[in-house]
């Protein structure tokens, strides 16, 4: 998730840039979609990675509260 805070970060340095700079605030858009699809490919890879072997193992390890 580091990743996604650093694109979100990036974006951030383009929409302060952008005050002052037309041409980066029309970057800061469409970086913004970027953004978004980055942070929904992460949700949908760590939602598939709750059904790994390695998982259900730890699962299994649990006990009930």
């Amino acid at each position: 998730m580091g990743s996604a805070f650093g694109v979100i970060g990036l974006n951030a340095v383009f929409m302060f840039i952008g005050a002052w700079r037309y041409r980066w605030r029309v970057c800061s858009v469409y970086f913004t979609m970027v953004a978004c699809l980055v942070q929904l490919v992460l949700s949908i890879v760590s939602a598939t990675m709750l059904f790994t072997k390695y998982n259900a193992v730890c699962g299994r390890s649990l006990t009930p509260t």
